[in-house]
């Protein structure tokens, strides 16, 4: 039978209408709608197989989750902050974002998730009491796309709604980041240029021992160091700082020493304590020992998104403060070694 049409080709559509393509995405029935990058073909998550058995439209293979930042938590814990850069900046808008969610029945999997910006879609998105998920109509040729004559037909026995808001607003399609990838990757560029996307694609790294004169800024230095040259130079930043520091403290001589005899002269560096916007901010944090880590995650434990040793064995570094010029040297070197397994497909 022909579907229900909604709309007539304007961007904004009635609340009443909202509220019934909400049921019916809801009920699992297949819409047909444009969002600001393209026409979608959408259901529930529930009833996400009667997408993939569509035999009369050429789909992405690409299937988005539709949601806000808030709904996307029903996925993910907690999200990156890195992720969470993203959100603020391009949502509601034509960025996509891949990212992994910890499933209880299939483990861990990679979902697309978008929140595109156009009022009818927003207000569907918010009027839904189920996740969204649609899938590109990479073929518009032969779809009417306006209201003229009886465009229902052409999508009898297809789907059970039809949405017409206007065309999408961009001619091309969102852009998607990956952000399953250490660091996160652009994978295909679209309404958003990479450029734009890429200056807040970064990662922070945050390296902390016990005072943040010796340990801890060895590790953010030797990290710049490594990363210098290649092309992930600007997909990191890093600071540090110390659980017990005390504001404002030079790092030591001999750690200035020993970065200088590695070419990183003239460092200005002075101590800071940790606290909860470092923590928060900081996609990865590295600590040096165990008992740094536990006080962290202590006090921290509903900021953090990831913590770790830094020796990737799970072997202390112990700090060489007070002791000689060669100890902190030994201490660089493991150090180096650690980033360098860390961060061994990026150097």
């Amino acid at each position: 039978m022909p579907p229900e049409i909604f709309g007539t080709g304007n961007p904004a559509l009635a609340q009443s209408d909202i509220k019934s393509i909400a049921s019916l995405i809801d009920k699992g029935k297949i819409i047909v709608m444009a969002t600001e990058c393209s026409y979608v073909l959408c259901t529930s998550l529930e009833h996400s197989s009667q997408l993939k058995i569509q035999k009369n439209f050429n789909l992405s293979e690409k299937y988005v989750l539709l949601g806000s930042h808030t709904q996307l938590l029903q996925y993910i814990s907690k999200i990156a902050p890195v992720a969470k850069r993203l959100i603020q900046k391009f949502w509601p808008g034509p960025l996509v974002l891949r990212l992994s969610i910890d499933n209880k029945k299939n483990g861990n999997m990679h979902e697309y998730f978008g929140n595109p910006s156009d009022p009818a879609v927003q207000g569907i998105i918010n009027s839904c009491k189920k996740t969204i998920i649609c899938a590109d109509i990479l073929d518009t040729s032969n779809l009417p796309l306006t209201i003229s004559g009886n465009p229902g037909s052409a999508f009898t026995d297809i789907a059970d709604a039809v949405v017409f808001s206007g065309k999408p607003k961009f001619t091309k399609a969102p852009t998607i980041v990956d952000m399953s990838l250490s660091p996160p990757l652009v994978i295909n560029e679209g309404a958003i240029p990479s450029d734009i996307v890429k200056d807040n694609l970064f990662v922070n790294v945050l390296f902390v021992c016990a005072g943040n004169t010796c340990r801890s800024p060895l590790g953010k230095h030797l990290f710049i160091h490594m990363m210098k040259g290649t092309k992930f130079e600007s997909s990191f930043r890093s600071d540090s700082c110390g659980v017990f520091a005390a504001p404002n403290t030079p790092a030591s001589e001999n750690t200035k020493t020993v970065l200088s005899e590695l070419g990183i002269k003239d460092i200005s560096h002075l101590s800071k304590p940790i606290n909860k916007e470092l923590v928060e901010t900081s996609d990865i944090i590295y600590c040096m020992e165990k008992t740094i880590m536990s006080a962290i995650q202590s006090e921290y434990s509903d900021s953090i998104y990831q913590i770790e040793l830094l020796d990737p064995d799970g072997n202390n570094i112990q700090d060489p403060i007070g002791c000689a010029l060669e100890t902190y040297k030994q201490t660089a070197g493991k150090i180096t070694e650690a980033l360098k397994i860390r961060f061994k497909s990026c150097i």
